[in-house]
C-alpha cells in the first residue's frame, strides 16, 4: 500500500496527497476486509504523505462499522 501511495506522489510530483478514499463500502464487516488498506493509509498519514483519509459507506451496516474509523480521522 505504501509503495502505491508513494508512486502516486512521485507521479504527481508532490510531497503529499490531499485525501484518499475507500469507496462504496456496503458490508458491515468491511473494516476487517480493508484493514490492510486502512493501516497503509494510517502509515502514509503518519509520514505526512496524505493529509486526510476517508470512506464512503453505502449502507447503514457499513456506516455503523466505519463510524469509529471516520470519527478517529475527523478528530485528528
Amino acid at each position: 500500500m505504501l509503495a502505491a501511495i508513494d508512486k502516486h506522489r512521485k507521479t504527481y510530483n508532490t510531497d503529499y496527497i490531499d485525501s484518499l478514499l475507500i469507496h462504496c463500502m456496503t458490508r458491515g464487516e468491511w473494516t476487517d476486509q480493508w484493514k490492510r488498506v486502512m493501516d497503509g493509509f494510517n502509515e502514509a498519514k503518519d509520514r505526512k504523505w496524505i493529509r486526510a483519509q476517508g470512506v464512503s459507506c453505502h449502507s447503514l451496516p457499513a456506516l455503523r462499522a466505519g463510524g469509529t474509523v471516520i470519527a478517529n480521522d475527523l478528530s485528528a
